[in-house]
């Protein structure tokens, strides 16, 4: 069987785009724990576009985005759009994270930014996060972790930003 090389993209030593942060490529690019949802339409409020991530899980669960490229040392401020919906403060929380990896994949560590408690009226509050990597990272992803107290009423999150500049691409046969 005969496969071919992906087609050469050169890297873009300038990208400081969380993927899929808006949410608008739909179901893709986000490891969604127990009670987490990605959608558009009914069920979901969107703070930009039209897709958000909803939480309607009980207890914490979180939310990941693809892991990228991190220099040991890197300060990365990274911050998400947090709607409580109908939920009465403090029955459903929420704020963004910066999860750091080593090369071979495993978490060494995490930071949480601000907790959203309260939103009252269905307003957005942004949640945020600066860290740097610590020793023995390899990559960092954007997350964002729910808790849900009481009431099952709807949580949503949108537009997960960071100004993290990585490479994206290959530059040489020896990555494949």
């Amino acid at each position: 069987l005969f496969r071919s090389w992906p087609e050469y993209a050169p890297p873009d030593p300038n990208t400081t785009v969380v993927p899929n942060g808006s949410f608008e490529a739909g179901d893709v690019n986000w490891s969604k724990g127990g009670g987490w949802l990605i959608g558009q339409g009914s069920g979901f409020d969107a703070f930009d576009g039209t897709w958000s991530a909803a939480y309607t899980g009980r207890g914490t669960a979180s939310l990941e985005g693809t892991r990228v490229p991190v220099v040991v040392g890197t300060s990365i401020t990274g911050s998400i759009q947090v709607q409580q919906g109908g939920s009465s403060k403090g029955n459903v929380v929420a704020g963004v994270m910066l999860l750091w990896y080593d090369a071979a994949g495993n978490l060494i560590s995490y930071n949480v930014g601000n907790i959203v408690r309260s939103g009252s009226n269905g307003a957005w509050h942004i949640s945020t996060v600066t860290a740097a990597a610590p020793a023995g990272s390899f990559y960092v992803a954007l997350g964002v972790t729910a808790n849900r107290k009481r009431q099952n009423r709807r949580l949503w999150v949108d537009q997960a930003r960071w100004n993290h500049s990585y490479a994206s691409g290959a530059n040489s046969d020896d990555d494949y």
